[in-house]
């Protein structure tokens, strides 16, 4: 038999599927003889069992990593987004995705914002403040630091104390001849050098004119103001030299 266009077999009876050029818009048609059928190959935009159909994700709508997913039945995309964003296109950012809300307030997100709702004890538009701190107890500047319902005060130089409320006294180094001001509860205190005495080391010690002799070293004056000095055979008397 010599068969018609479209047709073939040994008694012309089968139909080629793709005889009539089903695939539209340069897509490719493969015909399944097993079951008389067709299967279009599309090329990019196009989609559809016949490529009569623009691939609505081949533009990519989908922002921030979004994936993109085509429907052909009813044409149109639905973009499946990163936890940190939502919306059509996956264009919001999502503000509860960094957790602002601290001491464990509950985010809600807005429209580009949010609201953090605090649990009791807390305040503040990211539930950072303690309601002990609402009161503003830290003094002269200091910083006032919630600790789940205590607080703590970050002070300021030169201040201390539970409210910031004391003023290092060794601010200013009241004390003479390289002596060193310690802060002791609030009052200055000169720590002397072993040639100098007085409240603010003002005073030259009696050690400093004694003249120790054969590698003596000078120790220290009694309660009788006595001066001693240690010499090298571990011998002491009052302004006496020990040869050796």
């Amino acid at each position: 038999c010599q068969c018609f266009s479209g047709y073939y077999g040994d008694r012309c009876i089968q139909f080629n599927p793709c005889f009539n050029s089903p695939c539209l818009n340069g897509g490719s048609c493969t015909s399944n003889q097993i079951n008389n059928t067709f299967s279009c190959t599309c090329v990019q935009p196009y989609t559809g069992s016949t490529c009569s159909q623009i691939n609505l994700c081949t533009t990519n709508p989908c922002l921030n990593n979004g994936v993109c997913k085509f429907d052909s039945i009813l044409n149109a995309y639905t973009c499946t987004c990163t936890p940190a964003y939502t919306g059509t296109r996956c264009e919001i950012f999502k503000q509860c995705s960094s957790n602002p809300c601290l001491n464990s307030g509950i985010c809600m997100d807005l429209n580009g914002s949010y609201n953090c709702s605090c649990l009791p004890g807390y305040t503040g538009p990211t539930c950072g403040i303690s309601q002990a701190c609402s009161n503003q107890p830290c003094q002269n500047g200091g910083t006032c630091l919630s600790v789940g319902n205590q607080f703590t005060c970050s002070c300021l130089s030169p201040f201390f104390g539970r409210y910031c409320e004391l003023k290092n006294p060794c601010t200013v180094n009241i004390c003479l001849n390289d002596g060193v001001c310690v802060n002791s509860t609030g009052t200055p205190t000169c720590i002397c050098g072993s040639l100098f005495t007085g409240l603010r080391c003002e005073t030259t010690s009696r050690c400093a004119s004694v003249p120790c002799i054969h590698q003596g070293k000078l120790e220290f004056i009694n309660f009788n103001d006595e001066i001693k000095s240690s010499c090298e055979l571990n011998k002491a008397m009052p302004f006496q030299n020990y040869d050796t």
